[in-house]
């Protein structure tokens, strides 16, 4: 939060009554000059504080506003989600590929498309399996696009963080977090499925580039 706004005030002004010495007053000239240079470097820090404060990046968050508005907007010029998306599904639907992991189904889309991973969330920081209040914020789930790569908690046995990782085809119903995804197993060659990120939340997002 911010600082709490300076109370200015002006100490030579209140002492206007008070009899001093030449010498006594330039020495309360220094002192009113010392407050009132403290005095602005509070409203300094104060309005830092009160800007900076709408740009703090969430727990976990790994690139900036900006950042991340550029990739999306990369991504939406170059249609590289897009393709990431149309690839993941023929994959998913043909069973093109039997992965070691479900981690391994997504890198092998992704270097079919050509494409790196640009992370902008991750947060691990949890014990056990289930992420709980752990996960990405509404500000960053509203930057989630097709083509995304994104581990969200099942709290399943194979990963030692209770995190599947798939790609992300679409939203159903935005509001209420529900999204369609590909993705692939050790036991599945691929399948198409539909999550809700309220009862699974999302603990990793990175963008194609």
């Amino acid at each position: 939060m911010a600082g709490e706004k300076p109370n200015f005030r002006n100490p030579l002004k209140e002492q206007t009554n008070s009899p001093l010495s030449p010498g006594k007053l330039e020495v309360q000239k220094d002192l009113v000059l010392v407050t009132n240079l403290k005095q602005r470097f509070e409203l300094q820090s104060f309005m830092g504080n009160e800007l900076s404060s709408k740009n703090v990046k969430q727990k976990g968050q790994l690139r900036s506003a900006e950042e991340i508005a550029k990739l999306l907007e990369k991504n939406d010029s170059t249609g590289l989600g897009e393709k990431i998306a149309k690839l993941a599904l023929k994959t998913a639907e043909k069973r093109l590929y039997k992965p070691e992991s479900c981690w391994d189904w997504a890198d092998h889309i992704y270097g079919k498309a050509r494409a790196h991973r640009r992370e902008i969330y991750k947060n691990f920081n949890y014990k056990g399996k289930d992420c709980k209040d752990v996960h990405a914020s509404a500000e960053l789930m509203d930057m989630i696009r097709p083509g995304d790569w994104i581990y969200y908690n099942n709290k399943n046995t194979d990963d030692k963080k209770g995190n599947h990782t798939a790609i992300f085809i679409e939203w159903v119903d935005k509001e209420n977090y529900i999204a369609r995804f590909a993705s692939g197993s050790a036991e599945n060659k691929g399948i198409t499925h539909v999550t809700d990120l309220k009862e699974k939340p999302v603990t990793y997002i990175a963008k194609p580039s």
